[in-house]
């Protein structure tokens, strides 16, 4: 795992696996707010997916084990500033 991660991946195009969501499944708003996160980012990016529920305006979000920070980068948009 410590090699895989840390030197056979350097870009999602890496990864050697599918990922157990596609982009169709993808809603819209989701897909949208992509496209606000910065390149680096979604370079990086190795997950499976998001969950981004309708209603988290105002709310908080903690998301352990990240990975590249892409989907706090998404979510954030949903909560706003306060």
């Amino acid at each position: 795992v410590k090699d895989y991660y840390g030197k056979v991946l350097s870009k999602t195009e890496d990864l050697k696996t599918n990922a157990c969501c596609t982009a169709e499944s993808v809603p819209d708003r989701v897909k949208a707010a992509i496209k606000h996160v910065h390149p680096d980012v979604l370079a990086k990016y190795y997950g499976c997916g998001i969950v981004a529920p309708q209603q988290l305006e105002g709310c908080r979000v903690l998301d352990l084990g990240c990975g590249s920070g892409r989907d706090v980068y998404i979510l954030a948009q949903f909560v706003g500033e306060k």
